[in-house]
């Protein structure tokens, strides 16, 4: 045993010392009776899906609050990849959590009335977790830790542990980020996210004693990524050419999966001729990873700098291939669309692009042409809510308050989201069908009256 506290690196050690100080985490979602307990595999997915579309990990553009940053730097994280960094443990880990849960009397309650046996659990349940994640991402590497100590004390003072988290650190800013990378937001690297969705799954196999082959999961890692290549390849050979730019950034794609040089060399001449949709399969067919295999395209089809959106029939297409309806498919879309509608001052790399102002004014038409069929349903619902008919014309003579606006937006978004054909557009911010609800609606009402200020880009 020795003291970590004089050390200058371990980010990593002090990020888990703080998780520990912040259980137990935030209580169970409440079910309807009615509502079936879903599957171990259902839970981890649905988890998964809804988290890491929240922060941006599944398009590989992590979003972390603001109140965190002081986190990065008093943990000592990285500079420039802190971020990205923090949002990929944060969703290991509340998600591998998630896995371990048991009815307690004491979640939720304020930290000063905590159960130190609900505490206990928690760093218990944390350490397995860890030691899983420890055998995922450095399968070569074997550790033997003590047993019997809180893992607290064992962040503190052990010097096994101290190296295995060392050594993962490593691996995490390797396989998780991107270098070189300029932007006044981060970016992951795009296979990050395979990487978490195949760990947690083999975690949770391994925490219902399944106990599958690591190597087997690994390698079918390997193979998702080449799959994800060949798709890419495909929407980049849409238009039957492929430019300078897209090669380019393609070569740095198949880099990015970390195969052996031998089957990315394998890759690069397989992509030198077009790829077909009837080439294209799914190893590993979940719902969510078709979903991030589309939306990623999508995101390749914004930043490859074609000059319109020329592979949107092929993306549709691998969706019906895949079995996406095209409700689901607009869910995708717009989900993109609002994910950077929101963020847009996060991402430098998406301004002034050709490829995504064409992806907005798509996203737009497809909107507005909803909100036109259903005005008239609109007009009616907003007259019959009393409250927002009345806020809504008095901002035709005023500016509302911060409070009054949050109440139109509330109120507008619950009526959206109870007519069905425009419920898909009802997204968190309403960053899109809000500015056009402003134009349909026969209201001179300010863009500033539905619009929050955007927050300082860091």
């Amino acid at each position: 045993m020795f003291s970590f506290a004089q050390s200058k690196s371990g980010w990593l050690r002090r990020y888990l010392l703080d998780r520990l100080q912040r259980f137990p985490e935030q209580p169970p979602r409440k079910r309807s009776p009615d509502t079936p307990k879903p599957s171990e595999l259902e839970k981890v997915n649905g988890m998964l899906h809804q988290t890491a579309k929240q922060n941006g990990l599944l398009l590989g553009c992590p979003v972390l609050e603001n109140s965190r940053y002081a986190q990065l730097e008093e943990f000592r994280f990285p500079e420039k990849s802190g971020d990205a960094l923090m949002v990929y443990l944060d969703t290991l880990i509340d998600v591998g959590l998630a896995f371990l849960e048991r009815p307690a009397a004491s979640r939720g309650l304020p930290s000063s009335r905590i159960d130190p046996a609900e505490i206990e659990k928690k760093g218990n349940d944390l350490f397995q977790l860890i030691q899983l994640y420890l055998r995922y991402h450095l399968p070569r590497s074997h550790y033997r830790f003590s047993e019997g100590i809180p893992l607290a004390r064992l962040l503190e003072e052990d010097e096994t542990l101290g190296r295995a988290l060392a050594q993962l650190e490593e691996a995490l800013v390797e396989k998780i980020t991107l270098k070189s990378y300029s932007s006044e937001g981060s970016r992951l690297n795009l296979f990050a996210f395979l990487q978490l969705y195949c760990c947690l799954r083999w975690s949770r196999d391994m925490l219902l004693e399944q106990v599958p082959s690591l190597e087997m999961v690994i390698q079918s890692e390997y193979r998702l990524r080449e799959e994800l290549i060949l798709a890419f390849a495909a929407l980049i050979w849409a238009d039957g050419q492929v430019t300078e730019v897209e090669d380019k950034v393609f070569s740095q794609y198949i880099e990015l999966t970390g195969l052996p040089e031998a089957f990315q060399e394998g890759l690069r001449k397989r992509v030198k001729t077009p790829v077909g949709i009837e080439e294209l399969t799914l190893s590993a067919p979940s719902p969510l990873l078709k979903h991030f295999l589309i939306e990623q395209m999508i995101l390749l089809s914004l930043i490859n700098n074609q000059e319109a959106w020329q592979e949107i029939e092929l993306i549709e297409k691998i969706a019906s291939q895949f079995g996406i309806g095209n409700q689901e498919m607009d869910a995708l879309f717009l989900g993109t669309a609002d994910f950077f509608d929101r963020h847009a001052h996060r991402f430098s790399f998406l301004r002034d692009n050709p490829s995504t102002r064409e992806f907005q004014d798509y996203m737009n038409d497809k909107v507005m042409s909803q909100v036109k069929l259903n005005a008239d349903r609109i007009l009616r619902e907003i007259e019959e809510t009393k409250e927002l008919y009345d806020l809504m014309l008095q901002a035709t003579e005023r500016s509302l308050s911060e409070e009054e606006r949050i109440k139109v937006r509330e109120q507008l978004t619950d009526i959206v989201k109870s007519i069905p054909a425009l419920a898909i557009f009802a997204l968190p911010g309403g960053g899109i069908l809000l500015p056009i609800l402003i134009r349909v609606l026969p209201f001179n009402i300010l863009p500033s009256a539905f619009s929050d200020d955007a927050p300082a880009a860091r």
